[in-house]
């Protein structure tokens, strides 16, 4: 059991592109097109499953609150990018919250929940933004923040299983979770 929950997180983590995260491929916004965007794009693929890990670690009542933040958060985003459009930064924060994510796994239960929390929220008003500002403006936008919504939680969900598995059967990759994280935004921070 242990060896295939590992073998699902890599899979999922690893399988993701910036191929299908942009605009362009859909015409219009539906369900479909919100549920894939957020798999299918690096920056925010990696985001959600390090939110589900972070969750993973802190205490079991607890762990629904990050996930659900950065839902809630991430539509706010999403409504104010299909509003205004993304910002032109949009790129540069979400390539640097990855860092500050990976920050965070490391920190664990250190660093107050509330600070967690916080942070997590205000990274995912800036994923919700791009998410928002990428989407077609033809087509049904309460389909694509129900679609948008409900595959950002099933990553989360990911990051979850991922992180639990980690931390029971695999504890010492954790920092390497972290770490690969923290690179992945420095990568994507170098390259943008």
């Amino acid at each position: 059991m242990r060896l295939r929950s590992l073998l699902v997180f890599a899979v999922t983590a690893l399988s993701v592109s910036d191929a299908w995260a942009h605009a362009g491929h859909f015409p219009d916004a539906t369900f479909a097109f919100g549920f894939m965007h957020p798999w299918f794009g690096i920056d925010h693929a990696l985001a959600a499953i390090a939110v589900g890990l972070w969750a993973s670690a802190q205490r079991y009542g607890r762990r629904w609150r990050a996930p659900a933040a950065f839902v809630a958060s991430m539509l706010v985003g999403a409504l104010a990018g299909h509003a205004s459009g993304a910002p032109p930064f949009i790129d540069t924060g979400i390539a640097g919250s990855l860092v500050l994510l990976g920050a965070l796994l490391l920190g664990e239960r250190r660093l107050p929940p509330a600070l967690g929390l916080s942070a997590i929220a205000s990274f995912a008003v800036l994923h919700g933004l791009a998410h928002g500002g990428d989407a077609p403006v033809t087509g049904s936008w309460p389909a694509y923040l129900a679609g948008l919504a409900i595959g950002t939680a099933l990553l989360h969900g990911v990051g979850l299983a991922g992180g639990y598995a980690t931390r029971r059967h695999a504890p010492r990759l954790w920092p390497a979770l972290a770490i690969g994280c923290s690179a992945a935004g420095a990568w994507l921070l170098a390259t943008s």
